[in-house]
């Protein structure tokens, strides 16, 4: 609330040319700051371009099932840690069979937890390059851009990988979540990614700005707030009217855990 104003000072800046001054006020750099992290993004951006390889890339999306998303948000620390660990672990296992791949991946995941209308959805996103390092140390490609991994076997062994590790990690929270639920599919996406490039760009907007951007509020009557958003199946501008404390709850569910790392390397 008080990006940007005289509660955080400022810097006053004179132009070497024409000596005109310019007065500015701090931002507060807070990675749920709708006004801060845009020149954070673009710089992440840059730097994992210069790392991409000349292959094709896809982007791998493993999304928590519906039935399991309020026992995420009430353990967000622990469940985001194995949703990544797994996840990760996963990828590498299916890729090191002979008969998918035969090698050993290098990719990074981005998490993200919202819908364009704020709604809980947690997922992770990897950027993966479609070829890897056999045990030989020989690199390997996929055999074709349109295919990389079997989705259907990731997702199988990754609701498998999951119960298991909160067994493990947390036997008592295990148990307390219904058998039925760790039945439900964990949907796995695998979509071509080009160079990658493209890819980076999408996600660069989830690694270090917010779930909403100010200009997406369009009125707020000090009761009901309108924000804007783009419906994904037909990508036409909607709105949607909310009161103050359903609009507080839906922002602050993306609220990271303290110290918690949205992106990460394997």
């Amino acid at each position: 609330m008080a990006c940007r104003t005289a509660a955080l000072g400022g810097c006053l800046y004179r132009c070497g040319h024409c000596e005109e001054l310019h007065y500015t006020y701090h931002p507060c750099n807070h990675r749920n700051c709708p006004q801060c992290g845009r020149e954070d993004a673009l710089q992440w951006a840059g730097k994992q371009k210069a790392k991409l390889l000349p292959v094709p890339y896809s982007m791998v999306t493993f999304t928590v099932p519906e039935g399991l998303r309020p026992v995420f948000r009430r353990h967000q620390e622990l469940l985001y840690t194995l949703l990544f660990q797994c996840a990760a672990a996963v990828l590498q296992e299916i890729a090191a069979k002979p008969k998918h791949l035969g090698a050993s991946l290098g990719f990074f995941g981005v998490l993200h937890t919202w819908t364009r209308q704020l709604v809980y959805h947690p997922h992770v996103h990897f950027v993966v390059a479609q070829g890897g390092l056999t045990p030989k140390g020989g690199w390997v490609r996929s055999k074709s851009a349109d295919y990389f991994l079997p989705h259907k076997l990731l997702s199988v062994r990754m609701r498998m990988s999951m119960e298991q590790a909160l067994r493990e990690r947390d036997a008592a929270l295990h148990q307390s979540i219904a058998p039925g639920l760790w039945r439900e599919a964990w949907i796995v996406h695998i979509k071509t990614a080009g160079s990658g490039q493209h890819a980076i760009d999408y996600l660069s907007r989830y690694v270090a700005q917010t779930a909403l951007s100010s200009k997406r509020i369009l009125a707020d009557d000090g009761q009901r707030l309108t924000m804007a958003y783009t419906e994904s199946g037909s990508g036409l501008s909607k709105t949607v009217r909310l009161t103050a404390m359903e609009f507080i709850r839906r922002f602050l569910q993306h609220v990271l855990p303290c110290g918690f790392k949205r992106i990460r390397y394997y």
